[in-house]
């Protein structure tokens, strides 16, 4: 979990600071394959921008809650608006498809974890998440047609374990980040070799992989020396670094065919926002996200190549809902 979510999370009294694991009962078992790097340049950078446009205009909201419990938080999407995400603590995972309603929610829980949150879910129905086990061990793992792959980064060959996936793609490649010393590195992993290639974005002291589409671009979030926490994207091996006009931090969560991206930002007065950019290698456009029944934060996790988005939001009451947004193509 991000520096900038955690923050979020400590405010809304959500769950997320969770991990989680278990020996898998796949027969596919453990990875633990030796890393390579992505080789990478650096493009023309720093990205911020032209001004935002009006707070959520293009965007219909649905609140959507686990039946079995008032803190939900949707972490994922795919192009059928099935969504994924977690609700409870300890964190129970799930998947809903539409109508998204109590018969549409499915439990997803690792084999024997204490805890387990689902983060992405692919065009297959493929899931990709974390889970903790019963020691506090934290594993990245991978479920398709009943099968529970457990991932583990090769840097991390003692304890304390933590591996995160946090982006699937339909080509069996998934991103994420590992924390060794208490530093969170970023890789991509090639889910049929088990292999972990890493991600370095340049001048961070830390970063996070996040999302991956379908043409093989990721997104992310990294920390400079200076402490402050931006967004990237990584696209045939230059890597653009964006940050949300007059934000205190900024994180990309999730990026479309397009190369549009979703995530979240910190403003001044210390307030969490969700983001639409657009364009970001030519003329960036923001859009700011906030779900009209917030009363606190809102974070957004995903986009689709609808240009549909999910997150989560704090109500009136304290309460974490889940929503997703639909795209309305007039405007209005």
């Amino acid at each position: 979990m991000s520096v900038l979510h955690l923050r979020a999370q400590k405010r809304l009294g959500a769950a997320i600071i969770v991990a989680l694991a278990l020996p898998a009962l796949s027969a596919c078992g453990t990875s633990s394959q030796g890393a390579a790097a992505i080789p990478t340049g650096v493009s023309a950078g720093h990205s911020s921008g032209v001004k935002p446009n009006s707070v959520s205009a293009p965007y219909t909201f649905q609140t959507i809650n686990d039946p079995s419990d008032p803190t939900t938080e949707i972490l994922g999407l795919n192009n059928l608006s099935k969504l994924c995400g977690f609700y409870g603590d300890p964190a129970i995972g799930f998947t809903v498809r539409p109508p998204y309603n109590a018969r549409q929610f499915y439990k997803q829980l690792y084999p024997l974890a204490a805890q387990t949150v689902v983060t992405s879910i692919n065009n297959t129905n493929g899931i990709a998440g974390w889970y903790e086990d019963a020691k506090g061990a934290i594993f990245g793992f991978t479920e398709w047609e009943g099968i529970w792959t457990k991932y583990q980064n090769n840097h991390l060959l003692h304890d304390p374990q933590y591996t995160k996936l946090t982006g699937l793609s339909d080509d069996e490649l998934a991103v994420g980040y590992y924390q060794l010393n208490s530093i969170d590195h970023s890789f991509e992993l090639n889910l049929a070799t088990g292999k972990f290639i890493t991600i370095a974005p340049p001048n961070a002291t830390s970063s996070a992989a996040t999302g991956i589409n379908g043409k093989g671009d990721v997104v992310g979030w990294l920390t400079l020396a200076n402490g402050a926490t931006e967004g990237w994207l990584l696209k045939d091996g230059l890597f653009t670094v964006f940050a949300y006009p007059a934000a205190v931090q900024t994180q990309g969560a999730s990026v479309d065919w397009s190369d549009d991206i979703a995530g979240t930002f910190e403003d001044t007065e210390g307030n969490t926002h969700g983001f639409l950019l657009t364009d970001v290698l030519k003329i960036p456009t923001w859009t700011q996200i906030d779900d009209p029944s917030a009363s606190g934060e809102t974070v957004v996790t995903g986009i689709n190549n609808h240009h549909s988005i999910v997150g989560y939001y704090q109500d009136a009451q304290g309460n974490i809902n889940g929503f997703l947004a639909l795209w309305n193509k007039s405007g209005s």
